[in-house]
């Protein structure tokens, strides 16, 4: 696994797609690296060996990538004040609620990209990326809002860009904890929160360049947990709402 942490990457950038695993479009800004986070490339091979010598060795020329999985994790702070509202969609399904979860998750490109001259940039191009899991957290009122997701894609390239979009010189901060939240009518105050939440993703494989991509992510059983810390005054609240229904 590759970890790039803060400061080494540009923002991440998306293209949205209408077809799974093609983009459309132009690339648009979607979070950065948090501090203190980073993004850790997942791809995994699953190889053929063919040990036809009857010892421990084998010929470099019979290694076959049969099957190519691409994934990453990336810990990511926003700065696109309606940013996090489009990472939810993303594990919950566009107009998807959290008590109808029966909205498609929505597909797109993600990109990476590090600076390696003047107006050089070399990256990691991922097509046909769905969100897996998504954790958002805050630690204190005020702080600054982690989204660690958790993503699956068809595949993965290098690619290499010559100059900086727009989106991403902005100077706009990250987007912070700053009101209570609401359990039913109930305004409490948490101390901290977490909200996860797992779609149990599968991979369906197709053939392509003599060897298996992902061609579709299928949809498993969609799991959402929610922890927060309470002074006693708000979860006396809590159970006051809840003994009157």
């Amino acid at each position: 696994m590759a970890h790039i942490t803060a400061g080494d990457l540009s923002p991440v950038t998306y293209l949205t797609e209408n077809e799974y695993g093609t983009p459309t479009g132009s690339p648009q800004y979607y979070a950065d690296v948090a501090e203190g986070g980073k993004f850790t490339i997942q791809d995994n091979s699953n190889p053929y060996l063919a040990w036809r010598y009857g010892s421990r060795s084998f010929d470099p020329a019979d290694y076959v990538t049969q099957q190519m999985d691409a994934a990453f994790n990336a810990v990511l702070e926003v700065r696109d004040a309606q940013g996090w509202q489009r990472i939810i969609e993303n594990a919950a399904g566009i107009g998807g609620t959290f008590n109808n979860g029966t909205a498609e998750l929505p597909s797109r490109t993600e990109q990476i990209h590090v600076r390696t001259g003047a107006t050089q940039y070399q990256g990691r191009r991922y097509y046909g990326c769905k969100t897996d899991a998504l954790t958002i957290k805050a630690d204190a009122p005020g702080s600054v809002v982690q989204f660690e997701e958790t993503v699956l894609a068809s595949y993965a390239e290098a690619v290499t860009i010559s100059e900086v979009l727009g989106p991403w010189v902005s100077g706009t901060p990250a987007v912070q904890w700053l009101s209570g939240a609401k359990i039913g009518a109930t305004q409490i105050y948490p101390q901290s929160f977490s909200l996860s939440i797992s779609n149990a993703l599968g991979r369906s494989y197709k053939p392509t360049n003599g060897q298996a991509i992902t061609g579709a992510l299928l949809e498993g059983r969609r799991e959402i947990t929610a922890e927060v810390d309470l002074w006693m005054e708000d979860l006396a609240n809590i159970e006051a709402s809840i003994a009157n229904q």
